[in-house]
């Protein structure tokens, strides 16, 4: 393709491009590369078609050449761009959809416009082509909905005129089924949700099985649709006692009522936050914290080794859990390994469920995980056992009374070692274990033990695996998990030690933590 002569383009029809990024070649040849921000746009070089971004061309004649990049649907883009010999250059194009200009008149002036979900502060704004749906709302006044088009280089005035909505209570609901008073913060409270349409008030009240009041009070005047009320379970004769309770809001003639269960027999599980979620130690049970409980912590030990230097390090991590629903509980937890030379951070995140089938005396417990963890650094030598990393799911079995649990997990996890590996080998760990907790009203004292088995190989120079390898032995390990809450406030306190042995290799570790329910 022939470059254009200069007096060709001193018109001045398009812009100068620099180059993204350019480079020297030995060889004196030209190279250049289009790029955009839209894959398969179409690439023009002095009006005839080159291919489509991304296009590489090679050996260009020396000269200037006016570019063209287009797409349907998107804006056209020409500029001039410079080929000099013995350079490789890169041009980016940015391209833009078409759009058009849409102005907003509203009744009352402070209406709250939403374009197609998102939330506008602008009365004016620019709409790429194409339709798109406007809500427009207020509070005290109905909602609107309309569906538009917006055309490409075009002005448009869109007028929104609301009307007055009558004062309405809708969807009462409940943030859990059932909750016990005597339970501190969050979960010792039940929550009600509720909207309104309008300015206005209302009465809440508490009935119990037999229709007598337990609870009244007026409701301030409203001035936003969702609303709520929060008890505590208790009235001034005190906690009050289980069973099946209905709360009522109502506002001259209109009502809403619900039933919910007052149980003292909900107990906050006495667990520490593991790769795997809530458990004991290092494994996982199946426990689970009343909807909505949020575990907020950190710990900090000491982690030792019977080879070489006796210390091996000091673990610190903080850890996030919230339970979402009845039956799931997200986990994040992120720390350091802090040791004299490459300290390694570390991350796992798990989502668990769990399942509950009550029984006179004991309750049956199972449920099911998925998890995710890496670390910066290699694990510790010689390799095989679950520390944290990696990703896997496992299931979790288990029987509680009143004051234990005794419980079993399996869990099957790849990579351990994650991307910290040689040839690109990743081994694989089946870990079981055994769980057993006694629990009072402050305190805890837990048992577990696990028995890690071994597949594959990671490649690096301390792993004497193979490939094929299957090691059912390959690391054991058992340890204590002790609670305890002094205060009224729900802080409560942790300490766990553990002794971890891979193939006669000993690790021991002893932690210290704290947390708190919210």
């Amino acid at each position: 393709m022939p470059a254009l002569e200069e007096s060709s383009v001193s018109g001045g029809e398009f812009n100068l491009l620099e180059a993204e990024k350019f480079s020297l070649t030995d060889t004196g040849r030209t190279k250049i590369t289009v790029k955009s921000n839209v894959s398969d746009a179409a690439v023009y070089l002095n009006g005839q078609l080159e291919g489509n971004t991304t296009l590489i061309i090679n050996d260009l004649p020396e000269g200037r050449y006016n570019l063209k990049v287009e797409k349907s649907g998107w804006e056209t883009k020409r500029c001039r761009i410079q080929v000099r010999k013995g350079q490789e250059a890169v041009y980016y194009i940015e391209l833009e959809k078409y759009r058009g200009q849409v102005s907003f008149y509203s009744e009352p002036q402070d209406t709250q416009l939403y374009i197609d979900g998102q939330k506008i502060s602008e009365q004016t704004v620019f709409l790429q082509e194409g339709s798109h749906t406007l809500e427009a709302k207020k509070f005290g006044f109905k909602t609107q909905t309309a569906d538009f088009y917006v055309y490409r280089h075009s002005y448009q005035l869109i007028r929104i005129k609301l009307a007055e909505a009558p004062f309405e209570i809708s969807n009462l609901r409940v943030n859990r089924t059932s909750f016990n008073p005597a339970l501190p913060g969050t979960p010792g409270k039940i929550k009600f949700y509720f909207s309104v349409t309008n300015k206005g008030s209302a009465d809440f009240k508490i009935l119990d099985s037999s229709k007598n009041e337990v609870l009244d009070c007026s409701l301030p005047d409203f001035n936003f649709w969702e609303q709520s009320v929060t008890w505590d379970g208790k009235t001034s004769s005190g906690i009050c006692s289980d069973g099946t309770y209905t709360a009522v809001i109502s506002s001259g003639d209109k009502s809403l009522s619900i039933n919910f269960n007052i149980d003292s027999s909900i107990r906050l599980p006495w667990t520490s936050v593991t790769s795997s979620g809530s458990g004991s130690g290092t494994l996982p049970q199946a426990l689970h914290y009343p909807k909505d409980t949020l575990n907020l912590g950190f710990s900090s030990g000491a982690f030792l080794t019977d080879k070489e230097n006796t210390f091996y390090g000091s673990p610190v991590n903080f850890h996030l859990l919230y339970s979402l629903s009845e039956h799931a509980e997200l986990t994040l937890k992120a720390g350091t390994l802090i040791k004299k030379e490459n300290s390694s951070a570390n991350f796992n995140t798990a989502l668990k469920f769990t399942f509950e089938n009550k029984g006179e005396a004991v309750d049956f417990n199972w449920g099911f995980l998925l998890r995710a963890g890496g670390a910066s650094n290699r694990p510790y030598p010689p390799y095989g056992a679950d520390n944290g990393s990696g990703a896997g799911g496992g299931i979790v079995l288990g029987l509680k009374g009143n004051a234990f649990y005794t419980g079993l997990s399996s869990e099957f996890v790849f990579a351990p070692s994650t991307y910290n590996t040689a040839d690109s080998n990743y081994d694989k760990v089946w870990k079981n274990g055994i769980s057993f907790t006694l629990s009072a009203d402050n305190f805890s004292a837990g048992l577990f033990a696990a028995l890690h088995s071994s597949f594959g190989t990671t490649g690096l120079s301390e792993d004497d695996r193979k490939d094929s390898s299957a090691d059912f032995t390959r690391a054991v390990e058992g340890g204590i998990d002790l609670h305890f809450s002094p205060f009224s406030y729900p802080l409560f306190f942790n300490l766990k030690s553990s002794l971890q042995i891979i193939n006669c290799r000993k690790y021991f570790k002893t932690e210290a933590g704290m947390y708190i329910l919210l």
